[in-house]
């Protein structure tokens, strides 16, 4: 589901514009000056750090396939894009404060995934 928001509080809908293909890829659909991927990776188990990214990648003019690997690169485990936001031409860029904003529905699933992964490997 997505909310239309400004700072933070929705303001009307805009459904229908990201498509999550897998936990680390989105498709977005539409017109947008701006967009910011919200990742969350980890690295080795032994230093069982955690990390988070939430950067600007450009914006859409049509459609556009966004892998976060792609953006951000590769971790030993990770990325998963939690969610996506999207900013209207003139919209200061502010991770947080999108005009639009679309959660990844299977990033709890991803996660549970990498997690049950780097449990096994942190163990060995």
């Amino acid at each position: 589901m997505s909310e239309r928001r400004d700072h933070g509080r929705p303001r009307g809908r805009a459904d229908g514009w990201a498509e999550f293909l897998d936990c680390e890829t989105v498709r977005v659909t539409g017109r947008f000056a701006d967009l910011v991927l919200d990742s969350i990776w980890w690295d080795e188990p032994s230093n069982r750090g955690v990390g988070t990214i939430r950067e600007p990648v450009g914006g859409v003019d049509g459609e556009r396939t966004i892998s976060a690997g792609e953006a951000f690169g590769e971790f030993e485990y990770g990325p998963i894009l939690v969610a996506v936001e999207a900013f209207e031409e003139g919209t200061p860029i502010v991770p947080g404060l999108g005009d639009h904003t679309v959660e990844n529905p299977h990033a709890e699933a991803c996660r549970e995934a990498v997690l049950e992964d780097f449990e096994g490997k942190s163990t060995t």
